[in-house]
């Protein structure tokens, strides 16, 4: 399964991980090339220009990662703490 990085020049990076345990939230990882310090990308948050939005939706469960037309989107990105 990829999971995305973001790279120190600031583009993504596909990185292939085995997971094991999850609860759906949380998930552990197996094996996989990931560093301490790399940032995993958690999620995308788009920004619209229109004034209202007519989205009713969940987070997590929109459409397409670019949005609505004439919209931007932002990654959020966490610190992977390493193995132990």
């Amino acid at each position: 399964m990829p999971v995305w990085i973001l790279g120190p020049d600031k583009l993504l990076r596909p990185v292939i991980v085995r997971l094991g345990l999850t609860d759906g939230i949380t998930s552990q990882i197996e094996e996989g090339k990931l560093k301490e310090g790399d940032k995993v990308i958690v999620a995308l948050e788009a920004q619209s220009n229109a004034a209202t939005s007519t989205t009713t939706r969940p987070p997590g469960f929109g459409g397409p990662m670019g949005g609505p037309a004439g919209s931007s989107g932002q990654v959020a990105a966490h610190e992977s703490p390493g193995r132990k």
